[in-house]
């Protein structure tokens, strides 16, 4: 009703499936077909939801809070974290505006120029956007944790080098696109789990879901990319010392403290 501002749905879709292709505390997504005959997603946010997920952050925040000193981890600042996030994911106008900045993040290389995207990202559609109601590009495929099952049914057992070979392809592309992401433009998708990774034929990648995201100033990028190289070259001095019992053991302790000294930091 947002959208369609009392107006019946047939005012805006041709088609419009009741049944969710998929439901999630926050909301739900349907499949329709708009009056131009495209084929969309619709993402509906539960009635009365934002209250109760603001209060039951705002009780976590304050128990937190009051047995700061006693707790083992600093919750509170976790606590507060999961409130500025969940303040995106409740704001569809928010998530909207992160999917146009991830599309364009994963469609250009590090230094700025323009490349062929490793995954597919959804957009909005046109205005069609509000708090609570968000009408975006709609994706074929399966998502990755029912890939397997899909595989199987198509007679590709896990662990075939059929498998195997797609397996790095689909690794290979997220490693580029969330390269692009954070070292790029810095700005990342914030929740690439398993069911917001969408395989498509020919083992086209698609990420989906961008309500939660996160920038990443120059500074956490500089950091961060210190952190992989140390893995890089703490992992070469194991595989060295695993082949060279002989290797020196000073090395390896000195590698792994420069690890620790970069992650604590």
């Amino acid at each position: 009703q947002e959208l369609l501002d009392g107006a019946p749905l047939s005012d805006l879709f041709l088609e419009f499936e009741e049944e969710p292709l998929g439901s999630a505390s926050i909301a739900q997504v349907h499949k329709a077909k708009l009056l131009d005959g495209r084929t969309v997603a619709v993402k509906l946010q539960r009635p009365n939801v934002e209250p109760k997920l603001q209060g039951d952050v705002a009780n976590l925040k304050r128990i937190s809070k009051a047995l700061r000193k006693s707790l083992p981890v600093d919750y509170y600042t976790v606590f507060c974290e999961l409130g500025d996030a969940l303040q995106n994911e409740l704001d569809f106008l928010a998530e909207a505006q992160a999917m146009k900045k991830i599309y364009l993040a994963v469609n250009h290389r590090t230094d700025g120029t323009n490349d062929e995207p490793p995954v597919t990202v959804p957009l909005p559609v046109g205005e069609l956007v509000s708090k609570r109601v968000l009408v975006m590009d709609f994706v074929e495929g399966v998502p990755l944790n029912r890939l397997s099952e899909t595989m199987r049914e198509r007679g590709i057992e896990p662990g075939s080098p059929r498998a195997k070979i797609a397996g790095q392809r689909i690794l290979s592309a997220l490693a580029v696109a969330f390269g692009r992401m954070i070292f790029g433009a810095g700005f990342c998708h914030g929740d690439p789990h398993p069911g917001n990774i969408f395989i498509g034929e020919g083992g086209t990648v698609s990420l989906i879901d961008c309500g939660q995201f996160k920038s990443l100033p120059r500074a956490q990028r500089v950091q961060l990319a210190k952190i992989i190289l140390a893995v890089n070259e703490y992992q070469s001095t194991m595989t060295t010392a695993n082949k060279d019992k002989s290797s020196n053991s000073r090395t390896i302790a000195e590698t792994k403290q420069r690890l620790a000294a970069l992650v604590r930091d």
